[in-house]
């Protein structure tokens, strides 16, 4: 299979010879510890492991121009409704090109089309966090005008966009958790996302999209009913594993309905090898065998990753993947 096609029958649980690899992607450090550790300096990790071959694209979804100066985050909402604009500047110069090759292609392909309701905002750091929530109670208005504005710029480049080629998978990244829980109540999330949420499904569903992924961090779980509300099917929690994020628990609670990446927590990449060895058998292998299952490090490679032990990392994944015929071994209880 390719690597498409063995993506999309995991997502649809049909059988696949084998689950999905992703690349889990390494900071940049790491190879130079990596190096000293016995990996040859200009060996690709695809020379020692197999990833499926992936990749991720979209348009621009900042503000254009960036925003000048506001007196006050009323002024700074109004004047950042006014530029999000769908101009075909916001598509890089050779997407025509490349659309036309991606029509025949062996790799997944997935398009980002939302940045999260925090960052449009205007928070850029600590300072500008306080004003941008409270605009939720103070400015209700001018926050939802500004999701719609968005939206309504985001909706047109999708359609602008995915002129002749179909994406395998849409992307909404929503950074707006951490440790314990996301930063804003569920019932605000509804009243001010959703909307945007399922405008954007519906737009990339007329286009033949079928799998619609959140990318998250942290343990942003409050937020799922939501989500799936809106028709999101795919959940991928970066570093969720340590913020209390269990894959297998929520393949119990939400069953097939929601298609999972991830369930290895990256801290088990720096244990003593046991607890790494545990996480396939209780997490990874009930899941492959259930199928809608991605599994990966839940956050990028860091230094304190030692060689030898994202190589046993890696060869575990190979040794729990094969051969999937979906099982339904995870299923809700009844």
């Amino acid at each position: 299979m390719t690597s498409r096609e063995r993506f999309l029958a995991a997502m649809a649980y049909e059988p696949t010879d084998r689950a999905p690899l992703w690349d889990e992607g390494i900071r940049e450090d790491v190879r130079e510890r990596w190096a000293a550790e016995g990996l040859p300096v200009d060996d690709s990790l695809a020379d020692h492991f197999t990833y499926d071959a992936r990749d991720e694209v979209g348009f621009d979804l900042m503000p254009q121009p960036d925003p000048t100066p506001a007196p006050d985050h009323a002024s700074l909402l109004r004047q950042l409704r006014t530029l999000y604009e769908p101009t075909p500047d916001r598509l890089a110069d050779d997407w025509d090109a490349r659309a036309k090759r991606w029509v025949d292609r062996d790799g997944v392909l997935g398009i980002r089309v939302w940045r999260g309701l925090v960052q449009p905002l205007g928070v850029g750091n600590f300072r500008t966090l306080e004003p941008a929530f409270l605009s939720f109670y103070d400015d209700p208005d001018g926050v939802a005008a500004l999701l719609s504005a968005i939206t309504d710029c985001n909706v047109a480049m999708c359609e602008r966009a995915l002129r002749g080629f179909t994406p395998d998978y849409a992307v909404f990244d929503e950074p707006i958790a951490g440790a314990y829980g996301p930063v804003v109540s569920p019932d605000l999330f509804r009243r001010f996302c959703l909307p945007q949420y399922a405008r954007l499904v519906q737009t990339l569903k007329a286009r033949g999209v079928r799998w619609f992924l959140v990318r998250s961090y942290g343990n942003p779980l409050d937020l799922l009913p939501v989500w799936l509300d809106a028709g999101i099917n795919m959940l991928w929690c970066v570093e969720g594993g340590s913020s209390g994020v269990d894959c297998l628990e929520l393949r119990r609670e939400y069953g097939r309905d929601l298609r999972l990446i991830g369930g290895i927590d990256q801290n088990l990449l720096v244990g003593d090898g046991q607890a790494l060895d545990d996480g396939f058998d209780r997490v990874v292998a009930p899941l492959v065998a259930d199928g809608g299952f991605i599994p990966l490090s839940d956050g990028r490679i860091r230094s304190n990753v030692a060689w030898p032990a994202y190589r046993a990392y890696r060869e575990g994944l190979a040794r729990h993947v094969s051969g999937v015929s979906p099982e339904g071994s995870c299923a809700p209880a009844p």
